[in-house]
């Protein structure tokens, strides 16, 4: 990170940083007709101002040259030999429509990543929790006029618009627990660091009401993180404090409650009470070659299909082993198989392996890992970056298909430009020692 020219350039990345989050996370608040407009207004607008902000100061501003290529760079050549090995390995199954959804992430991710790159400190460690902290208030309220959230017992979000796209009857929204998830672990975070009672009155109760959301949303693996972060969150703050309050609030609850059955009225509840009933899997169908047909073991899987998708990506890795040698390019997955484009293997990591190989992903995975080495060390404060970018590697885990996440790619981005930028800055170093030592 550069030392900023003027003031100006910190107002102008903050507000780029602005449209950047509203483009990542705005899509949690679709529920009816009138959001869908909302979301449509919101989008196109911070999609103009990103660029805007991002290309404002790429022009004006010298010293960031630099930064756009470090960021840029790394996944240009993700794309470029991805599409090489699609082209080779898929031949012409696939179009540029198929996954216009990569590039549209891609370049939202390189915006994000070169206004953090150029960011000062104090953007990446304040304003996102300042910003993020009235994103959440408007966005509820965004939810109340639309309509999309119902008051009446049991509480709950609705989703007519979802619905009708879908053709049947949506109840709950990965979208919606992802968007109240990260508001809650940053509320968290907001809490830890908070000075006078008033703030930590505001930020506690931003934090339970943003708990409370996410889990109405309904989508489990979302719920569970933000949960579980959240609470790592306030035991790293409050230690014991926090164990005892945790302890006595659920003895007391757990005296004062004497009939559970209510949790079933919440769809949270209701989706966990589906995985907690063991089934008999049946035995899937066989194919005219002997093997079971990967369609039908979708259909009797025991745990929804990503149990099922990720052992028919450890199969294809054994059938084919080239694909972890040099990857087997996008879209691979579903051509092997004979799926639709949009059935991966929900899992990014495992994707990734089968896209670009084993050489490739464990060059990114130290990239990105050193990046966040180099960037964090020496600094015992929690970083806003750290707790998102941890809350989106699990979901990424959990469900995630590459280069699909804008937010995900440009923290990605900005941990491997660190890394790159260190071993360039040791090169340059070892370079002039060298020199100095030869003319001494």
């Amino acid at each position: 990170m550069y030392k900023n020219p003027s003031r100006f350039f910190d107002f102008v990345i903050c507000l780029g940083l602005s449209f950047f989050l509203i483009l990542g996370t705005v899509d949690g608040i679709l529920t009816t007709k009138l959001s869908l407009e909302v979301i449509l207004f919101l989008r196109r607008f911070s999609w103009v101002g990103m660029l805007g902000c991002s290309l404002l100061i790429f022009l004006v501003w010298i010293r960031s040259f630099q930064s756009g290529y470090d960021v840029a760079l790394p996944l240009l050549l993700l794309l470029i030999w991805g599409g090489i090995l699609t082209r080779f390995f898929s031949g012409n199954e696939y179009g540029l429509s198929d996954f216009r959804y990569i590039m549209v992430a891609s370049i939202h991710g390189v915006c994000g990543a070169y206004l953090l790159r150029i960011s000062p400190r104090w953007v990446l460690d304040l304003f996102i929790i300042r910003f993020l902290w009235l994103y959440g208030v408007v966005i509820f309220l965004l939810l109340i006029i639309s309509g999309g959230f119902n008051f009446k017992y049991p509480p709950a979000f609705i989703f007519p618009e979802i619905s009708a796209m879908h053709g049947v009857q949506v109840v709950y929204s990965q979208g919606a627990s992802k968007l109240f998830g990260l508001l809650a672990i940053l509320y968290a975070l907001g809490l830890t660091k908070s000075n006078g009672n008033f703030q930590r009155l505001v930020f506690g109760f931003m934090l339970l009401g943003s708990v409370f959301l996410c889990l109405l949303g309904g989508a489990r693996g979302e719920s569970l993180f933000a949960t579980v972060l959240v609470g790592a969150i306030l035991l790293w703050r409050y230690r014991l404090r926090f164990l005892v309050l945790v302890i006595v609030f659920s003895l007391g609850l757990n005296f004062l409650v004497k009939d559970w059955s209510w949790l079933e009225d919440f769809v949270i509840f209701q989706r966990y009470s589906v995985l907690a009933v063991s089934q008999p899997a049946a035995i899937p169908d066989v194919n005219i070659d002997g093997k079971q047909d990967p369609k039908s073991e979708l259909q009797h899987s025991e745990y929804g299909y990503r149990d099922t998708l990720l052992k028919q990506s450890y199969r294809l890795i054994l059938d084919k082993p080239i694909c972890l040698i040099s990857g087997c390019g996008f879209g691979y997955f579903q051509k092997y198989y004979n799926y639709p484009i949009d059935m991966y293997p929900h899992n990014e990591l495992v994707e990734f392996l089968i896209t670009h190989g084993a050489v490739l992903t464990l060059l990114t995975i130290g990239l990105v890992g050193g990046g966040a080495w180099i960037f964090f060390k020496g600094d015992p404060k929690l970083s806003p970056l750290a707790l998102i970018y941890m809350y989106l590697l699990l979901l990424a885990l959990k469900g995630g298909t590459v280069f699909s996440n804008g937010l995900f790619i440009a923290l990605s981005l900005f941990f491997t430009s660190q890394t790159y930028r260190f071993i360039m800055d040791w090169i340059l170093r070892r370079h002039h020692y060298k020199i100095d030592g030869g003319n001494s």
